[in-house]
């Protein structure tokens, strides 16, 4: 998706590529034509060869896997924990070995992360 202040939309990006692919052009003086970075003519000028067309669509900007994100076997003990114990991070990271940090994250990932969230809310009597 194009953002408000993208430099060059894939229309352009298709015709930068063309330029310094097809005709030749030098990449600095296609950067200053465009207004962009040598580097940012470089990034689009190898797409275009590597993939073609299809290369200069918009990508997103999600990582392809999170390494270091809290396995699930933690992640369920942490929940568990402050849904029966109704722990604090510090005392949840302390009982699974996990950062304080992490612990509040999981929680806030898992919207549990106020206690009041966890209460049940009674409905009063109607009165009449």
């Amino acid at each position: 998706m194009l953002h408000a202040n993208a430099v060059l939309t894939p229309r352009q990006r298709l015709r930068l590529a063309q330029l310094v692919v097809e005709e030749n052009w030098p990449k600095t003086r296609a950067a200053e034509f465009f207004g962009v970075a040598w580097k940012t003519v470089d990034r689009w000028a190898e797409r275009y060869r590597a993939e073609g067309k299809a290369g200069l669509a918009d990508r997103s900007s999600r990582p392809h896997s999170s390494p270091a994100k809290t396995d699930p076997a933690t992640t369920k003990r942490i929940v568990s924990l402050r849904l029966r114990k109704r722990w604090g991070a510090v005392r949840l990271a302390a009982e699974t070995g996990v950062a304080p940090s992490t612990a509040g994250a999981v929680l806030r990932r898992c919207r549990i992360s106020r206690l009041s969230r966890l209460e049940r809310r009674e409905r009063p009597a109607a009165t009449r």
